[in-house]
């Protein structure tokens, strides 16, 4: 058996990571038909699992706006914006 380590040139290589990126941030607030669509069923089948119902108590989309805000007290401007 054979595991990746971080000397393991395989395990990550930055290219895979170059391009054009479009933040998460802008889903979250989406008006997007199909993507509240998407953040009532996610919200729904996270409050259907009592492990990850506390999760979504005050809403999913407030979760993840938390979760993965791009701002700081340094950095004061959204990825994305």
């Amino acid at each position: 058996m054979t595991s990746a380590t971080a000397t393991d040139s395989t395990a990550f290589d930055i290219t895979d990571w170059l391009g054009e990126w479009e933040s998460f941030e802008h889903y979250i607030d989406s008006g997007d038909a199909t993507i509240q669509q998407t953040w009532e069923a996610d919200e729904q089948a996270v409050l259907a699992n009592p492990k990850m119902a506390l999760m979504a108590a005050r809403g999913i989309k407030t979760f993840w706006s938390m979760a993965c805000s791009t701002t700081s007290p340094e950095n004061i401007i959204h990825i994305g914006y």
